[in-house]
């Protein structure tokens, strides 16, 4: 979506807008790259998760990969949720 200008980051403007000015919290699916992570912190939306952050994985992992990782983007700013 935010390959896609202007449109695109309009959009995506539009929704983190929305979403911050109604208190909810909003998550960025797809994030597959650092500038993409950087166009989204910079328009508003601090939570995200995609393949930049960890390839899907099963639920046995996911288990053991919380308990013993610390969680951050590579930028250290971007919430991730996986």
């Amino acid at each position: 979506m935010l390959r896609a200008e202007p449109v695109g980051q309009a959009l995506v403007q539009a929704i983190v807008t929305l979403a911050n000015t109604l208190k909810f919290s909003v998550v960025a699916e797809g994030v597959e790259t650092t500038e993409e992570e950087k166009q989204l912190l910079k328009l508003g939306c601090l939570i995200g998760q995609g393949f930049l952050f960890s390839r899907p994985m099963s639920s046995l992992s996911i288990e053991e990969y919380l308990l013993n990782a610390k969680i951050a983007s590579p930028s250290k700013r971007l919430v991730v949720v996986k």
